[in-house]
């Protein structure tokens, strides 16, 4: 009667196997949980320089909004003066109704803009927060 081949031979070299494996496992987990981190934090940065570029863009419009009120007070200016002329001022009294209405054109131009400017400036804020909110998150477990 022969004895059998028994072997731990196969055993212990899965079992030396396992922990490296595991091992392994855990660091490609943390290397993708780290990159998620710094993907938040970079997201967090790109979202407060569009928060800074809306208003930088709020600030023209106010800009625009005072050109257009001044452009729209110089022809009502324009228009009085036309008006004092008389029948010889019909043709400044004319461009100074198409400066109005360029001004109003400008007026109105400048609050769509306005009104564009503060959606973006939402969204921006709204990206700021949910990013630095997902750093805080994740910023205990990074700290082990």
């Amino acid at each position: 009667m022969s004895k059998p081949n028994l072997s731990l031979n196969p055993v212990r070299s899965g079992a030396d196997r396992e922990p490296r494996d595991e091992a392994g496992a855990i660091a490609a987990a943390v290397r993708v949980f780290e990159d998620g981190l710094a993907g938040l934090r970079a997201g967090a940065l790109i979202a407060d320089d569009a928060a800074s570029a809306a208003a930088a863009a709020d600030a023209a419009t106010g800009l625009l909004a005072g050109i257009a009120g001044q452009t729209s007070l110089m022809a009502l200016r324009a228009a009085i003066e036309a008006a004092r002329d008389g029948g010889e001022g019909r043709g400044f009294a004319a461009a100074a109704a198409e400066v109005r209405d360029l001004a109003g054109q400008m007026a109105r131009a400048t609050d769509t803009i306005v009104a564009q400017v503060g959606q973006i400036q939402a969204a921006a804020e709204r990206a700021q927060d949910t990013g630095l909110r997902g750093a805080r998150q994740l910023a205990p477990a990074s700290a082990h």
